[in-house]
């Protein structure tokens, strides 16, 4: 239960992805990336609210709650996956020194 938190605080709160935009932009972009980080979290939040509340109300009791769950539970998979393609701390350094 306490991992699940953590992922909901990472999704809510967005510090490491605008730290990985704030890094890998170069200073002229940085604005423009924070910006769109900021507008697709906020739809994404939104859009994933509706559609976890569309799942819920299109089943019956309780199966619903464990259909939306099941699919979150996918789609957190899904990003943690994604997180094994992040950078180095030694790569990352770099990228953010040339750009600079």
């Amino acid at each position: 239960a306490g991992c699940m938190v953590g992922v909901g605080l990472v999704t809510i709160i967005g510090a490491p992805l605008r730290y990985i935009v704030l890094t890998e932009a170069k200073p002229y972009e940085r604005g423009a990336g924070q910006a769109i980080v900021n507008m697709l979290s906020s739809a994404g939040q939104l859009i994933g609210g509706a559609l976890i509340g569309g799942i819920i109300a299109s089943f019956s009791g309780i199966l619903g709650y464990q259909v939306s769950l099941f699919l979150a539970t996918i789609v957190a998979i899904i990003a943690f996956a994604a997180t094994l393609k992040l950078k180095s701390r030694d790569e990352q350094i770099a990228t953010m020194k040339a750009n600079q």
